[in-house]
């Protein structure tokens, strides 16, 4: 409606002038109004990116101030064109002030300090105002001087309420769901002191570009301006377009309409059109560079697809392996993960991409002078891609390097090493395993380990035992997560439990580096195999490891201990704390730990390596 009768306004004013005619008036300012305009509106936005950095530490938030600039001058420069300015700046505000770590709270604070701002500046320029120039204001505006100066009394009023408000008040105010909190003295006097520098600049960038001939001083005018600028702000109108020009047109009768209009073009241009187009450029700018990676992989030839690995691959990897100290690089032959080489073939990483991201299992295998440069072209290929690189049960070798790529690390998982060398069934600690052993080859159970190249031959009766094994359900359960795969096993030695002839339990070893470190990956038994058998199972393969020259065991993961349990506890903290308590059988956890325990281990902790992203 308001937009309707401005345009209808602007009509009949300047319905008798022709655009040749504005055009002559607007060629017809001074360039140095033009400059001094130009110098104002900068100054304009400089205040107005003080309302920011208040706001921005009213909300309890700290930033760098060249960063609250940046953001400031977009999303007022937005906002001043497309309109209610709380949204479309607001939309600006919220994308790169999440990205900084602000809560929606928060940047709902800041949009709500710099409307305040704004209108305690408008209320007390324009109070002052009216009661300096009663009788003036009184004519332009068609009233009675002495409603002009009680309207100038009440808004003075009003300002000081709010400041008798943030002097009294010693708790924070609640409306409702709401809390507003507690306005320091100062905090006030800086919003009044930046919103008038503010307005005042802004007014005098207009001030500046009116006729020589207006004849009217600038108090007066500021208090019409801030008028004219309410009204285009109520409106909701984009930029006030139309209702600001036809305020002061209805305000300013004694300038001829079209010099006005020239005026009036001049300033949209300076202060609206180009801080607009700037501003624009500026989040385009900003975009190529945060999708910069998603612009490298549309503007360069398709890359290949990833395929699973080939036996020219596995086979490389048990090279590698070999030269690895860690068992878990062998996950790699079950041929069911992604593998990246580096270029010289001595190192890889395996991972899963699914959901825009790309989960790496574990460290680079190789030799450390190539494992930086291959996690780096992990990350890279990951970002070519458009999907976030992540790495999964990291040791703390490496951590270094994950930081470096700018990947967070937290800790999530411990594993049991058992130091072989001092390994043994002597001693009173090791009193219950030396039972459990006894009453196992008391009961006929033998032990031994099968070479790879016989496995094949032994793959259907190990079969047969993985059936047995899904078919009772407490099996659900393991101390191992692998899965039976003929071409897996076929690689790899097996540790083998048997009485009679039959196969009571077995498990596939993995070996790693120069006798560095072996472990189990499958482990199956029978429903027949009594509980004595897979401690058997675990003590042989440790000594036979020992007998090998092997250095240590490793056991596997099991449940964190020092987990936090409090209100302020991390996230992960309680997340493990919530599995150990409620995740499958409530004592699975703890019960495979303190199993674990029993063989004297000492806990290695694995970490994620995870990324994350600073936009602005």
């Amino acid at each position: 409606m308001l937009f309707a009768l401005a345009l209808w306004w602007l009509h009949h004013v300047l319905g008798q002038y022709r655009w040749q005619d504005i055009l002559l008036r607007l060629r017809a300012i001074r360039a140095t109004a033009l400059v001094m305009a130009a110098l104002l509106a900068v100054a304009g936005y400089a205040w107005l990116t003080l309302y920011e950095l208040l706001g921005v530490r009213f909300a309890g938030a700290r930033m760098p101030y060249f960063k609250i600039a940046l953001i400031s001058f977009m999303a007022y420069a937005v906002g001043h064109n497309v309109g209610l300015n709380a949204v479309s700046g607001g939309a600006i505000r919220f994308r790169a002030y999440s990205g900084q770590g602000l809560k929606p709270k928060q940047i709902a604070t800041v949009v709500a300090f710099g409307s305040i701002t704004f209108a305690l500046g408008s209320a007390f320029l324009l109070g002052l105002s009216l009661l300096a120039n009663g009788e003036t204001s009184g004519l332009l505006l068609h009233l009675n001087p002495t409603l002009v100066v009680v309207s100038g009394t009440l808004l003075l009023a009003a300002v000081l309420a709010y400041f008798v408000l943030a002097f009294m008040r010693r708790e924070s105010l609640r409306i409702g769901p709401f809390v507003v909190p507690v306005l320091k003295p100062h905090v006030a006097f800086a919003q009044i002191g930046v919103a008038c520098a503010d307005l005042l600049c802004t007014a005098a960038a207009l001030y500046v570009l009116l006729p020589q001939d207006a004849s009217i001083g600038f108090t007066a005018f500021a208090g019409l301006y801030l008028i004219a600028i309410t009204a285009g702000v109520v409106s909701s109108v984009p930029g006030g377009v139309g209702v600001f020009e036809s305020v002061l047109f209805l305000l300013l009768p004694a300038v001829p309409p079209d010099r006005l209009l020239g005026s009036l073009l001049a300033y949209r241009a300076i202060y609206y059109i180009v801080p607009f187009t700037v501003a624009l450029v500026m989040l385009g700018v900003h975009e190529v560079w945060v999708h910069r990676g998603t612009m490298q992989r549309m503007l360069r030839p398709a890359m290949p697809l990833i395929s699973a690995p080939d036996e020219h691959d596995l086979d490389q990897v048990v090279r590698i392996v070999r030269t690895s100290g860690d068992t878990t690089a062998n996950l790699a032959l079950l041929g069911d993960q992604n593998l990246l080489f580096n270029d010289e073939g001595s190192a890889f990483i395996m991972y899963q991409a699914r959901s825009g991201s790309w989960i790496a299992m574990g460290d680079p295998v190789g030799p450390a002078s190539a494992r930086q440069t291959l996690a780096r072209q992990f990350v890279e290929r990951s970002e070519d891609m458009a999907a976030a690189a992540a790495f999964y049960l990291v040791t703390e070798d490496d951590l270094a390097i994950y930081e470096d790529l700018g990947l967070r690390p937290s800790l999530i998982a411990e594993e049991a090493l058992v130091d072989l060398a001092e390994f043994s069934l002597e001693g009173a600690a090791r009193e219950p395993l030396r039972r459990s052993h006894g009453r196992a080859v008391r009961g006929g159970v033998q032990f031994q380990v099968v070479p790879s190249a016989e496995v094949v031959a032994m793959l259907p009766r190990l079969r047969a035992v993985t059936d047995t094994w899904f078919a009772d359900e407490s099996g659900g359960q393991s101390l191992s997560p692998g899965y039976f795969d003929a071409s897996y096993l076929r690689r790899v030695d097996c540790a083998v439990v048997e009485r009679d002839g039959a196969i009571l339990a077995f498990a596939n070893l993995w070996c790693a580096g120069d006798r560095e470190e072996l472990s189990i990956d499958l482990l199956r038994f029978s429903e027949s195999a009594p509980e004595a058998a897979i401690d058997l199972l675990l003590i042989e393969s440790m000594l036979w490891g020992k007998a090998r020259g092997f250095r240590r065991f490793n056991l596997g993961m099991a449940c964190i201990e020092g987990l936090a349990d409090h209100r302020l506890a991390p996230g992960w903290h309680k997340l493990g704390r919530l599995l150990q308590r409620h995740g499958g059988d409530t004592q699975q956890f703890e019960a495979l730990r303190e199993f674990k325990e029993k063989f004297g281990p000492r806990w290695r902790r694995r970490y994620q390596a995870a990324a994350t992203e600073d936009r602005w």
